[in-house]
């Protein structure tokens, strides 16, 4: 793990407005008709934790202006990642739109857990190793014909969660969500990938190349 990850992590969870207390669910590289079931769970679980909030990023940040109004529509409330004033918490907003660009992979650290987008609607999956660079309980939907390997492996070591839908979503986010112990102990199993694998195969590095050399243009492209 580079050195002072975690505190790098710390500052931006700052910088992005999360306080000290909250927890929060960050939903990674997001399609049209994922947004709804996670934002349907989302409400479902800040009913129970209050100070949860919710870091969604979509695949195509030009849908932002989409996500808000959806969001609107549910009474949920939005603030955009570029219109943030460094270092004010978001207290009165329930949902952070990342509606920039490559700055994904950095704000999985700011995470509690994660969902990585592309595999409740059918397109294959997006790359799970970003948030398991941070320690973090990564959780997918059906869909990862794409990143088939990498999710075999997170699942044979227990850290990936694949959730067949909005019920399993409800569950796992929420076992998550109460289960300190049960967060962390995902997210180091999955890490534990990476350093076996350190200085693997030639497909391997593939894999791992964009956070050997993270200014790649796309991390889904390995």
């Amino acid at each position: 793990e580079p050195e002072g990850a975690e505190e790098s992590g710390k500052a931006l969870r700052k910088e992005m407005g999360f306080g000290q207390e909250s927890l929060v669910f960050v939903a990674g590289s997001t399609h049209e008709g994922e947004e709804a079931i996670l934002l349907d769970v989302y409400t479902e679980l800040k009913k129970e934790v209050p100070q949860l909030k919710m870091l969604l990023a979509p695949r195509h940040p030009e849908r932002c202006g989409d996500l808000e109004r959806m969001c609107g529509e549910e009474g949920v409330s939005t603030e955009r990642r570029t219109r943030r004033k460094g270092g004010v918490d978001l207290d009165g907003t329930d949902v952070l739109l990342l509606d920039t660009m490559g700055e994904l992979a950095r704000a999985y650290a700011t995470a509690d857990f994660v969902f990585v987008g592309g595999s409740l609607a059918p397109i294959g999956g997006h790359n799970p190793l970003e948030p398991v660079l941070h320690k973090k309980p990564v959780l997918f939907g059906p869909y990862t014909d794409k990143i088939a390997d990498t999710v075999r492996a997170l699942l044979e070591v227990g850290g990936g969660i694949r959730v067949g839908g909005r019920e399993e979503l409800l569950e796992e986010t929420r076992r998550l969500l109460e289960d300190p112990a049960h967060r962390e102990a995902v997210g180091q199993s999955a890490f534990r990938i990476l350093e076996e694998n350190r200085g693997a195969t030639e497909r391997n590095l593939a894999i791992l190349r964009p956070f050997l050399y993270p200014d790649g243009v796309d991390s889904d492209s390995a």
